[in-house]
């Protein structure tokens, strides 16, 4: 996902079975690529990681149920 990422790419993926820190480290490539990334599958994930994610994504990254 980094390496998709880093590619400039957008794209969507399931969350579940991703660490927070993966999603971070996603999202973080991401920002930096000018890529959206849109997670889906996010019940695994606590408000607070969304924040943490959503935060470092900086608008490039998409919550959808």
């Amino acid at each position: 996902l980094i390496r998709m990422a880093d590619s400039g790419a957008s794209f969507a993926f399931a969350a579940k079975g991703h660490s927070t820190d993966d999603l971070v480290r996603v999202a973080r490539v991401a920002k930096r690529k000018h890529a959206k990334i849109t997670l889906s599958d996010l019940s695994d994930l606590s408000t607070d990681d969304l924040i943490r994610i959503g935060a470092v994504g900086n608008g490039c990254v998409v919550f959808q149920n």
